[in-house]
């Protein structure tokens, strides 16, 4: 028991203590710093690191090891840590342990089971856990020949491994040397060799550096003077008791000083001294555009000849620079477009399947730039083009050529939608670019009612998006795997997690795609809170939501994982018209959804909104014959469209007017028999026996009932009650018409009472009979109906 109270005082040592405490807190200031310049690494992961790094080597120092033992089981233990927290192999270690403890069954050591066993279910989770290694190892593998070639190449997940195993070494030999020898300048000199060399290299700022001086020079004089403490009672030295908390307060303020110092000896320099002028004046104009930005307002600025237009200063038709997630707009079901695609699906010879599938995506604009509150598109420069000129290249291997032909029902538009990438038009438009082969958008120079648009979508199987590599031209990379630093570290996370063991960029964002769509879809979502990056609110609080919310979270978890991708906005449609041969497209079916760049195929579309179907990725590849080139960029103006107008417009008009007509004929027949009772409680009881009984006489002969001039009331009733009694029997809505019987005999008596009776009937009798005719005018007038349109002979 003394042993142990011995060893535990041992460790909670005051000087081991204090020095644990400033190896963690220096090397939490350096993790931290990493994580601003190192693009995909989130604090969690590297804190983790260093937690769990100095401890294993403060308790690998501990032990009666040498230093090349504790060196390889510390490797070892920060490789499988590394595995479980990045490569999240823990569920297929897990499965193959449980397999291994079913397999062996408990029994004395001194006897062995002979017995033959079945190892299939520890050999499949054992390939599980092989396949998942082989993942890691080979894209470890792969990133580290790029790197070698001198080849750029991102992959978030060989990056973590490679800065949690750096962050993980110099945390071990950090908490080794400080238990062991004592040393905390020592302990920390291969941190801040790492993070030094970092800033250096990337060409950042060095403020982490300052911090790090900050924190590390107080903490190393707060333990040398705890050293020199312990020594000086080993001799018998006297010594203030206050010289410790003296030694504090002097070596923080001093600390504090020298930091201030380098911070400005760095920052001061002539160059620095001229530019200060220039800050001053520019002064102003920052805090406008801050105060402008926070309200959502757009600052104006003059355009320059020779320099390329950005989207603050231009106003383009149909062209909206920013997209910002708030509430779900409302929009209407009235049609805005109609849109036939030739050739029409499936069509050609030796051509197989369909060529677009059951929904049709119309692409409008592409966003760039994620601004943790929507999207935004980079500098544009404008370009115009007349009817038929090509604007892309149209030799692109599994790509096929179609033609759309659209006809704006609403009201005339300029903008210019396209399935896939934009051609040529058969009209003059103008497209903004953002580079040579990356447009913004396009937009016809006058409004049109109708128009025919050249495009080119994608014909690729799964297999060859799967083999179609990482090789992204830079402006792909430089564009579109940019994220904001402020993106939350559990949004880089998640997408790490979801991504380390899928093989090829295509698994990637397979996963991303259906990890997204077990999201609930709804429209009533409230505004994401201020401050709040949309993708964390979308992904871990608000869990639910539209199309926005879903492509760009895609967007976002696909950049983090490596993949470059965009935004994209258009509409949506599965509406097909077989009478027009034509999609039909209305204002509701406005969409967003994701484009994914795959080297040698280009911009490839991914659904990751959940209700919508996935994209049907072809089978096979469709080249493109010359003569059926040329046919599709054959445009002339003022040829008439397959798709006409007038036809579109008058099965939209032939609609509504039906629609319209029910609802006035149902007005209509409320408005009349409301009317009708509320004549009939006006008039005095004999006078509504009196209208009921005449009704009844008009609906006879209405029925072709057979009368005599001087027929009685009560014969009239008698063949009225027969033939509706004689189509009871034969109709299926007999029990509709079977209560007329009675109500018929209660209206007929009335009028006989008061017609025939010295006595007369009161207000509640009144009642009465309005109550039966209003039921049995509706029973008469279903008698009508079954009569004049129906094989019911008069009755005699």
């Amino acid at each position: 028991m003394n042993q142990i109270k011995s060893w535990i005082s041992q460790i909670l040592d005051r000087l081991h203590v204090l020095s644990l405490s400033m190896v963690l807190i220096t090397l939490y200031v350096i993790a931290r710093g990493l994580v601003k310049v190192v693009h995909g690494l989130e604090p969690s992961l590297l804190t983790n690191m260093v937690c769990f790094g100095t401890l294993t080597g403060w308790a690998l120092a501990l032990a009666p090891l040498n230093g090349w033992t504790a060196s390889l089981l510390s490797l070892l233990t920060g490789i499988f840590i590394i595995l479980l927290r990045i490569g999240r192999i823990g569920p297929e270690l897990f499965n193959l342990c449980i397999n291994i403890t079913k397999l062996i069954k408990p029994m004395p050591w001194w006897s062995f089971d002979l017995q033959p066993r079945n190892w299939a279910s520890v050999t499949a989770a054992f390939m599980d856990l092989k396949d998942s290694l082989d993942v890691l190892l080979i894209r470890l593998r792969d990133w580290t020949l790029a790197l070698v070639n001198g080849e750029s190449i991102f992959d978030p997940v060989s990056t973590a491994v490679v800065w949690s195993l750096a962050i993980w070494i110099v945390a071990v030999w950090a908490g080794w040397i400080v238990r062991r020898r004592q040393k905390p300048l020592l302990a920390l000199i291969p941190a801040g060799v790492l993070i030094g060399t970092t800033l250096a290299f990337t060409g950042s700022r060095t403020t982490s550096l300052f911090w790090l001086l900050g924190t590390m020079l107080p903490m190393l004089a707060i333990v040398n003077h705890e050293i020199r403490q312990r020594q000086w009672r080993k001799i018998g030295f006297q010594f203030s008791p206050t010289l410790s908390q003296n030694i504090a307060v002097w070596s923080i303020l001093l600390s504090m000083v020298v930091v201030v110092i380098a911070a400005l000896t760095q920052s001061l320099s002539i160059k620095g001294i001229v530019d200060f002028t220039r800050r001053l004046r520019s002064y102003e104009t920052t805090q406008r555009e801050q105060v402008a930005e926070s309200l959502g307002m757009e600052l104006q600025q003059a355009n320059q000849s020779g320099q390329i237009r950005s989207q603050s200063n231009a106003s383009v038709p149909g062209l909206n620079w920013q997209h910002l997630i708030s509430l779900s707009p409302k929009l209407s079901d009235q049609e805005v477009m109609a849109i036939r695609i030739s050739p029409p699906v499936g069509s050609g010879e030796d051509k197989e399947g369909d060529m677009v599938g059951t929904s049709i995506y119309l692409r409008r604009m592409t966003y760039d730039r994620y601004t943790t509150r929507g999207w935004k598109t980079g500098n544009t420069e404008a370009e115009e083009y007349e009817a038929g000129e090509q604007v892309s290249q149209i030799d692109l291997p599994s790509h096929r050529l179609v033609k759309q032909e659209l006809v704006f029902i609403a009201e005339p538009s300029q903008a210019v939608y396209a399935i896939g990438t934009l051609v040529t038009t058969d009209q003059d438009f103008t497209v903004e670019w953002r580079s040579a082969d990356d447009a913004f958008g396009a937009f016809f120079l006058e409004p049109t009612n109708r128009s025919q648009v050249v495009s080119l979508i994608p014909v690729v199987s799964e297999d060859e998006l799967r083999a179609s590599g990482s090789d992204y031209p830079d402006w792909v990379k430089t564009r579109y795997l940019s994220l904001p630093g402020m993106v939350p570290g559990r949004v880089l996370t998640l997408a790490r997690d979801l991504t380390a063991t899928a093989p090829t960029p295509y698994d990637r964002a397979h996963l991303i795609e259906s990890y997204l769509r077990e999201i609930p879809y709804t429209l009533d979502t409230p505004i994401p809170p201020l401050g709040q990056d949309v993708t964390d609110y979308f992904l871990f609080d608000l869990q639910k939501g539209f199309c926005d919310y879903y492509a760009t979270s895609m967007v976002v978890l696909a950049r983090a994982a490596g993949i470059p991708s965009r935004m994209v906005v258009g509409y949506v449609s599965d509406r097909y018209d077989p009478d027009l041969e034509a999609y039909l497209i209305s204002e509701d079916q406005a969409h967003s959804w994701v484009e994914l760049y795959f080297p040698g195929y280009g911009w490839v579309e991914f659904e990751p909104t959940a209700g919508l179907p996935t994209h049907e990725r072809q089978e096979f590849y469709v080249g493109i014959e010359q003569d059926e080139l040329n046919r599709l960029l054959e445009m002339k103006n003022g040829e008439r469209l397959w798709l006409d107008l007038d036809r579109v417009t008058q099965d939209r008009n032939w609609k509504l007017a039906i629609s319209v007509s029910l609802l006035v004929i149902f007005l209509g027949s409320v408005a009349w028999f409301v009317i009708d009772r509320w004549r009939l409680l006006r008039l005095p009881t004999a006078e509504v026996a009196s209208e009921v009984y005449s009704q009844i006489q008009r609906y006879g002969k209405k029925l072709r009932i057979k009368t005599d001039i001087g027929i009685t009331p009560y014969e009239l009733s008698d063949a009225v009650v027969n033939h509706v009694a004689q189509m009871t029997r034969k109709e299926f809505w007999g029990w509709a018409l079977a209560p007329a019987q009675g109500e018929i005999n209660l209206l007929t008596n009335s009028y006989v009472q008061v017609s025939y009776s010295p006595h007369k009937l009161g207000d509640d009798a009144k009642g009465e009979m309005i109550r039966s005719w209003w039921k049995l005018r509706r029973r008469l007038w279903i008698a009508w109906l079954r009569t004049t349109f129906g094989r019911i002979t008069p009755s005699e």
